[in-house]
Order: structure tokens, then C-alpha cells, then sequence
């Protein structure tokens, strides 16, 4: 079965978020976290968009973006960081594979039922 097509319009708000392999608590110790903010700033200075919030939890994240017309899509966004972030830590780690579980899961805010309720109760 394939994935669902994912909706890429330009100058929508997205709640991304990703889990770690198996769910595993792989972000739990505070270093690696610092590996997901550096790959959120590499991902600032290769792409435009806006980041209005974010959370690194032990075992997944949680991001608010918008994107910007003529900008880098969503897709492209989530992959370059999620990459990065898999890179680095299995270079410290001295391992290969998987970091993530997934392909990351994204709601669309202007797309629900009330879009000031949810973003606030993201927030």
C-alpha cells in the first residue's frame, strides 16, 4: 500500500513530527539533542522557511513550520534535517542504519476544524 500524498502547498503551517527507530529513547541523552538543533540551523542556512516552534523529546519531535512561496517544500525541509540528524548520530555512535521509524507525520493548521485552537494547544 502506498503512502498518502503528502500536500506540499507553499505558505501552509505544518505540525511535523517523527519518532526514533523503534521507538527507542536514542535523543534521551542531552548531547544528541544538540545534534537536532544543529541540523535544524544546517537546515536554516540551505533552506527558507519560517520555524515558529519546535520540541526534541527522548524518543521523537515535534516541529511547527511554515513554508514560503517559491521556497523549499515541506518534504524537502523534514529530509535534509532528519537526514542530517541520523548522519551525525551514527557517526558518534560508531553505527550504521536507521535513526528514524518513519516517514515523518505532518497536520496541516490551516486545514483543521479550528486552526487558532489547535495551534495554541500545539504551542
Amino acid at each position: 500500500m502506498s503512502n498518502k500524498r503528502r500536500i506540499t502547498t507553499p505558505g501552509l503551517t505544518h505540525h511535523v513530527m517523527s519518532r526514533c527507530i523503534e521507538k527507542k529513547p536514542l535523543m534521551k541523552a542531552i548531547n544528541i539533542k544538540k545534534l537536532g538543533y544543529k541540523a535544524i540551523n544546517m537546515a536554516h542556512k540551505k533552506y527558507n522557511y519560517k520555524l515558529i516552534s519546535f520540541t526534541l523529546m527522548d524518543n521523537h519531535f515535534h516541529f511547527i513550520i511554515e513554508t514560503i512561496e517559491g521556497e523549499a517544500s515541506i518534504s524537502r525541509i523534514m529530509q535534509y534535517i532528519k537526514a542530517r540528524v541520523a548522519e551525525m548520530y551514527n557517526k558518534i555512535m560508531n553505527r550504521t542504519g536507521p535513526f528514524w521509524n518513519e516517514r515523518f507525520k505532518d497536520v496541516i493548521i490551516e486545514m483543521q476544524t479550528n486552526p487558532v485552537y489547535y495551534f495554541f494547544w500545539l504551542i
